[in-house]
């Protein structure tokens, strides 16, 4: 894998801002050693069909517990996580800041993970596939405006761009509001206009629902698409390499 251009992290990040947002990134298409990882993560990462899945899940969960570990101060093997809406991935009470919160994503040998403070934040990483039929998927699933959007690209490299770039903060607001594939994704529109912090444009709970939201592309490699979702607004960005 091609090696990204993020600076590597300190080994004792400062928690974020109220306007700031912080991502990591790591290799994890690699051996780790995964002693530090829960019995019930060793057992989903065993239950895996395939040796590449389990090898990323494992490096996943190890980066995971070794990046918060760093933000809360707590021993990584003595992390523990519970749940809100959906399973969607807490730092238990009692560790660190209670007002820390995060989210994961992989793809392709790579993984993330978004970090903020007292708000949630979703994050999503993707590999484009040649083996799909992007403009199908757009208009059996998008928003209307979403799809208008894309069929307006004419350049067919373009078009599958900003198909990418539509999934990815789709599925980062998913995320970030802890629904997952139980929010139809047609339910909502994110913004594919070129600026330069894109935004949520509709959303089931109306206009003034969908303005608090903030949408981040993150340049991750070329041939990765990434983004973040987080709600309210965003003054600082940073990006890491996780060692």
């Amino acid at each position: 894998m091609p090696a990204l251009f993020w600076p590597e992290g300190p080994a004792r990040p400062e928690c974020p801002g109220p306007g700031d947002v912080h991502v990591w990134a790591s290799n994890v298409d690699h051996v780790v050693d995964d002693a530090i990882l829960s019995v019930r993560e060793r057992q989903r990462a065993d239950a895996f069909v395939f040796d590449h899945d389990a090898r990323r899940y494992r490096a996943t969960k190890v980066m995971q517990r070794q990046v918060l570990g760093a933000y809360t101060g707590v021993p990584p093997e003595q992390l523990t996580f519970g749940s809100e809406v959906r399973e969607k991935p807490t730092i238990a009470p009692g560790q660190g800041p209670p007002a820390l919160t995060f989210n994961l994503s992989g793809s392709g040998g790579l993984a993330l993970i978004a970090i903020a403070f007292s708000r949630s934040i979703g994050v999503d990483l993707e590999t484009p596939r040649d083996d799909i039929e992007t403009m199908g998927i757009a208009e059996r699933y998008f928003h209307p405006l979403e799809i208008e959007a894309i069929k307006a690209e004419t350049d067919s490299a373009l078009r599958r761009q900003t198909f990418y770039r539509c999934w990815t903060r789709k599925e980062a607001y998913m995320k970030a509001l802890g629904e997952g594939l139980y929010l139809p994704m047609e339910s909502f529109a994110v913004e594919l206009a070129p600026v330069s912090r894109p935004s949520l444009l509709d959303c089931a709970e109306g206009l003034a629902e969908a303005q608090e939201w903030t949408l981040i592309d993150l340049s991750v490699q070329a041939t990765f698409f990434g983004a973040v979702a987080v709600r309210g607004p965003v003054e600082t960005v940073t990006t890491w390499m996780w060692p």
